[in-house]
């Protein structure tokens, strides 16, 4: 189902809440500040997007009853279905109407959010009507703490499973990648994060924990590329995860724009290309549509799109991911952090050492003379 927001200028703000929380839930929007490209004919781009709608969503105010130019929406969708039988006009109440209110319009059953209490009471029934899946808004608190592992949508290419309380000591790193892709969206492509850093700090593993964190995010399918294997395979695992058909005979450039076209009509998408090579231009690889999410983990730090530094952890974080074993430790443990240089991956082969050797200590495993035995 796709909805076309119909509304005043005056309550552009609020349309622009609603649109960020249909799309995030997986109903497809056309909402002329998003989704008319730029120096395309809008007045065209608006007719064919009423055209194409299958619901006509009414931001009733007293300046929308006035709006001339949204009469001449409301006109057009009722033109496609005279009768209603349809039920294509959905009217939301923004605001009292009063005599402002066209007659038409009187009978037709609409929804009150005129307060932020009534919208939230009735947002998951205007979400679950138009095809979407409501899900829970994130709140301060919720930020400091990892978001549990959820259900991957149907359509996905995830090879790897999630450490579940075994992923320690990345809260705030976990979060501002969120906040990368569905916020900070960059100039140049929409949707577009860097996870950058040293080999070993554990960027692959971050980048997965998102996916299985964040998944519900993207109801539109979440695919994890190995980029090593070129675009080709790239193309081949995500039509494999989707599910969906493209022209192998095309040249492989032609293919890739075959499966964007394909995806963009999906509601939110995640692509992401992990471990990205050192001297392969991003450019190619990134998809148009401002549906489809890219989130990229590598080793280089010449690219020019929101970053997020992976840093080495703490040694609170360390003791904390060497404590997600059968031993505990406690501040001790941090001279192992600290000599293993807070690198994840050298902590996680020294937890595992210590829970097979279990007659080894911290202690122990830092003196110089326990590695010439």
């Amino acid at each position: 189902m796709k909805a076309f927001f119909s509304y005043s200028r005056r309550n552009e703000d609020f349309v622009i809440e609603l649109y960020r929380r249909l799309t995030r839930d997986g109903v497809s929007c056309f909402f002329n500040r998003e989704s008319i490209t730029w120096g395309a004919k809008w007045v065209v781009e608006l007719e064919k997007g009423i055209d194409d709608c299958d619901t006509l969503i009414l931001c009733l105010s007293p300046d929308f009853c006035q709006s001339e130019w949204t009469k001449l929406e409301r006109t057009s969708a009722m033109a496609d279905d005279p009768g209603g039988l349809k039920s294509k006009l959905r009217p939301l109440l923004l605001e009292p109407c009063g005599e402002f209110l066209p007659r038409f319009l009187k009978p037709i059953q609409h929804i009150d959010v005129s307060t932020p209490k009534e919208f939230e009471a009735n947002y998951p029934k205007i979400c679950t009507e138009l095809g979407g899946t409501p899900i829970k808004e994130i709140t301060p608190a919720d930020r400091d703490k990892l978001p549990p592992v959820c259900r991957l949508p149907d359509r996905n290419w995830m090879p790897y499973r999630p450490l579940g309380n075994g992923f320690v000591g990345r809260v705030r790193d976990i979060w501002q990648i969120n906040d990368m892709l569905r916020e900070r969206k960059t100039a140049v492509v929409e949707g577009v994060g860097l996870v950058v850093g040293t080999g070993g700090i554990g960027k692959t593993q971050l980048a997965i924990e998102y996916v299985h964190r964040f998944g519900a995010s993207y109801p539109g399918g979440v695919f994890c590329i190995d980029t090593e294997q070129g675009i080709s395979n790239m193309i081949v695992q995500v039509i494999q995860g989707a599910d969906i058909d493209i022209d192998s005979t095309l040249e492989e450039r032609y293919q890739l724009l075959q499966l964007w076209k394909t995806l963009s009509q999906f509601p939110p998408v995640l692509i992401v290309l992990d471990n990205f090579p050192e001297n392969e231009p991003l450019q190619p690889w990134l998809p148009p549509a401002s549906s489809i999410y890219t989130l990229v983990t590598t080793r280089r730090r010449d690219l020019n799109y929101s970053r997020l530094p992976l840093k080495f952890m703490t040694a609170d974080e360390g003791i904390m991911l060497l404590n997600t074993g059968a031993r505990k430790f406690g501040h001790e443990a941090a001279e192992l952090v600290d000599s293993l240089g807070g690198l994840p991956l050298a902590l996680e082969l020294a937890r595992n050492y210590l829970n097979i050797r279990t007659d080894v200590s911290i202690d122990g495993l830092l003196k110089p003379e326990f590695y010439r035995l």
